[in-house]
C-alpha cells in the first residue's frame, strides 16, 4: 500500500511539474512532456517481460524486493533534488526499474497466496486496500507536500518507500524447489510461449486502448483541470474548507488531487461489492463493459467546462477502471499455471507497452496544439495581433490587450478554439478497443477455449 501511495503522488503531480506553466516546474511544453513520458513508459513497461521470468526463477525474491523499494527511494530523491532534465531522467529511470521488479514480484505472490478459487475477492481486496491509503492518507498528504514546495512533493513521497524497504524485511517467499535454466534469450522464448497461448496477444493488444485512456487520465487531465475545468460553484454550494480548494482561473476550485480522490473515494464503496457480484459473470463480458465506462467517463470529463460534468465523468470513469483493472489482473493471473505468476503479471504491462507510447506522444502533441490554454492564447495573439509572445506570458499579454479577466480569456479561448478536440482520437481508440475484445471473445468461443 505504501509503493501505492507513493505512485499515487508521483503521476498526479509529475504532469503539473513538468509541464503546467505558472506552477513553479520545469515548465516544459506538452510536447517534450510526450516525449519524456515515450522514454518513460518504454522503458517501464517493457522491463517486466523480462524479470516478470526472472522472479518467477529465483529464490531470492526478498532481496529483489529490498533492492526495489531502494531504486525507488533513490528515482524520488533524483527527482525532488535536480529540478532539471537530468534529474527528470535519471529519477524515471529509476522508477522504471524499481517498479519493473516491484510489481511482477508482489502481484504475484499475491496471486500465489489468494489462489484461483477466491481470485474476485482477492484480487478485489487487493485494490480495495491501496485505495483505502490514498484516500486516507494519500491525497492529504499529496495536497500538503506541493504546498510546501516540488522538493517537499517527490522527497516527502519517496520516504514511503524507506518505510515499505523497513517492512520489506518481514516478507517471506514460497522457495520454488528447482531452479530451472536462465537466461535473457530463454526468459523471452517462454513469456513469447505464454503471450501467443490462446490468443491472449489479442486480449493484450485490445487492452491497450484502455492503457492509452488510463493515461491520459492521470498524464494530461491534470492539465485540462488546470487550464479549462470550472468547480467554483460547487465549492460554494458545499462551502468547501480551504483545505479541499485551490485557486484557479475561476477562483476558489476544488483541489485536483481532491478531485482525484472521487476516484479513490468510490473505489473505496463500490470495488469489494462489485468484485463479488461480478464473480457470477464472463471475465470478458466484464472487461468489456469496463472499458465502456471509461469511455463514456472521460468523454464527460472534458465535454465541457462546467465542473458538474467533470465529477459526473469521474464518477463512471472510475466504475469502468475498478471493474476493469481487478478483472483483468484475474484473468491472467486464473490462466497461469504453476510457476508462471509473476511471468503472466509481466505480461499484462505488454497492453501498457502499446498503450502508454501512443498515449505519450499522442497526448503530448494534441494536447500542446489543442487543448493547452497558454498555447493556444499565444496562438489567438499571433493570428489576431500579428504578436510573437514567449508561451509563458501569452496569457497575461492577452489579458492586457483585451481588458480581459482570466474568466473572460478562458471563456474567449474555449468557445474559440473548443480545447476537447484535442481528446477526440482518444475516445476513437478507446471504441476500437471495445471491438478489439469482441473479437478476442469469439476467437475463444470459435476455437473452444472457453473461459470465465
Amino acid at each position: 500500500m505504501l509503493e501505492r501511495t507513493a505512485w499515487f503522488i508521483l503521476i498526479i503531480q509529475i504532469p503539473i511539474f513538468i509541464a503546467q506553466k505558472g506552477e513553479g516546474g520545469l515548465g516544459f511544453s506538452q510536447a517534450d512532456k510526450g516525449i519524456i513520458y515515450l522514454y518513460w513508459v518504454l522503458l517501464q513497461n517493457s522491463l517486466p517481460l523480462i524479470t516478470g521470468r526472472i522472479i518467477d526463477n529465483s529464490n531470492k525474491k526478498k532481496s529483489l524486493l529490498l533492492l526495489s523499494c531502494a531504486t525507488l527511494f533513490i528515482a524520488f530523491l533524483s527527482i525532488g533534488l535536480y529540478h532539471n532534465l537530468a534529474g527528470l531522467l535519471v529519477g524515471i529511470t529509476l522508477v522504471s526499474i524499481g517498479v519493473s521488479i516491484f510489481n511482477p514480484l508482489m502481484k504475484g505472490q499475491i496471486g500465489n497466496l489468494i489462489g484461483k478459487k477466491n481470485g474476485s475477492f482477492g484480487w478485489g481486496l487487493h485494490f480495495w486496500l491501496y485505495n483505502l491509503a490514498i484516500f486516507v492518507f494519500g491525497v492529504p498528504y499529496s495536497k500538503f507536500l506541493r504546498e510546501q514546495g516540488w522538493d517537499y512533493v517527490f522527497i516527502g513521497a519517496g520516504l514511503l518507500y524507506v518505510i515499505a524497504l523497513v517492512l520489506s524485511l518481514l516478507f517471506k517467499s514460497e522457495a520454488i524447489d528447482e531452479k530451472p535454466r536462465s537466461s535473457v534469450k530463454i526468459n523471452l522464448q517462454e513469456t513469447l510461449t505464454v503471450f501467443k497461448r490462446n490468443y491472449n496477444f489479442v486480449l493484450l493488444i485490445s487492452m491497450s486502448g484502455f492503457a492509452v485512456l488510463f493515461m491520459q487520465f492521470y498524464e494530461t487531465l491534470p492539465n485540462f483541470i488546470y487550464d479549462w475545468s470550472d468547480t467554483s460553484n460547487i465549492v460554494g454550494s458545499l462551502n468547501l474548507n480551504q483545505a479541499f480548494t485551490m485557486e484557479t482561473w475561476a477562483g476558489s476550485g476544488i483541489s485536483f488531487e481532491w478531485l482525484y480522490n472521487i476516484n479513490t473515494g468510490l473505489t473505496l464503496l463500490l470495488l469489494l461489492p462489485l468484485s463479488i457480484y461480478l464473480k457470477k459473470y464472463s471475465i470478458v463480458n466484464t472487461l468489456f463493459v469496463g472499458v465502456a465506462l471509461v469511455v463514456t467517463g472521460f468523454g464527460l470529463s472534458i465535454i465541457y467546462q462546467n465542473g458538474a460534468f467533470l465529477i459526473l465523468g469521474f464518477i463512471v470513469y472510475t466504475i469502468g477502471e475498478l471493474i476493469t483493472n481487478p478483472k483483468f489482473t484475474e484473468y491472467f493471473d486464473g490462466i497461469s499455471l504453476k510457476n508462471e505468476q509473476s511471468t503472466h503479471m509481466g505480461l499484462l504491462f505488454i497492453s501498457n507497452l502499446i498503450g502508454y507510447p501512443i498515449g505519450a506522444l499522442l497526448g503530448g502533441y494534441m494536447y500542446g496544439s489543442y487543448g493547452e490554454k497558454a498555447a493556444l492564447a499565444q496562438q489567438y495573439l499571433s493570428i489576431k495581433y500579428g504578436q510573437n509572445i514567449e508561451i509563458e506570458n501569452a496569457i497575461s499579454v492577452l489579458k492586457e490587450n483585451l481588458s480581459y479577466n482570466d474568466i473572460q480569456v478562458t471563456n474567449l479561448l474555449w468557445s474559440h478554439y473548443n480545447p476537447m478536440i484535442a481528446f477526440l482520437p482518444f475516445l476513437l481508440i478507446g471504441i476500437l478497443s471495445l471491438g478489439g475484445i469482441l473479437i478476442y471473445k469469439k476467437l475463444i468461443i470459435r476455437n473452444k477455449y472457453i473461459r470465465k
